[in-house]
């Protein structure tokens, strides 16, 4: 596929699903945004264990309350 077409899919379910399998094909960990919450992220470990939390001067830190 050319970067044109690529480009014309980007806001499709086609765009989208390529989107979503390249990021899972990445190494752990994971990370979501936080619905609701725009400064937390979700991080998930290989492990599927989940924490919630945000970063400061570069790195991860949970929080103990949202």
């Amino acid at each position: 596929m050319r970067v044109l077409d690529r480009l014309r899919t980007v806001d499709t379910p086609e765009g989208r699903d390529r989107l979503a399998r390249y990021l899972a094909s990445l190494p752990f960990p994971h990370f979501e945004g936080v619905p609701d919450k725009p400064r937390l992220l979700v991080r998930i470990d290989a492990d599927g264990k989940r924490s919630i939390g945000r970063f400061v001067k570069g790195k991860f830190r949970l929080v103990t309350k949202a």
